[in-house]
């Protein structure tokens, strides 16, 4: 396939912690992204913290964003739970 540049307006958009939100610059073309989430948030005791994020379409029509998602999850009958130094409150 050929890269295709993004259209204008484009891109990741995040919430920073002050409620703004932000266009996040492109990564580096070899570089591979992790969304590690809200299961860290709570693994962590609310230590790392799951950012608020979305994809903008920018300006133009009839176009598809396409991804691949690849998870990696626990069993699901694995509980999930806060550590014992935190709250829930805490983490959530």
């Amino acid at each position: 396939g050929e890269r295709v540049p993004a259209p204008p307006g484009a891109g990741l958009m995040a919430c920073a912690r002050s409620g703004e939100r932000c266009r996040l610059s492109s990564p580096p073309q070899d570089a591979v992204l992790f969304q590690i989430g809200e299961a860290a948030q709570v693994l962590s005791g609310g230590a790392l913290v799951a950012t608020p994020h979305a994809v903008s379409p920018g300006e133009i029509s009839g176009a598809s964003r396409e991804s691949f998602a690849l998870f990696v999850e626990p069993g699901w009958d694995e509980p999930l739970c806060v550590p014992e130094d935190s709250s829930l409150e805490a983490v959530l």
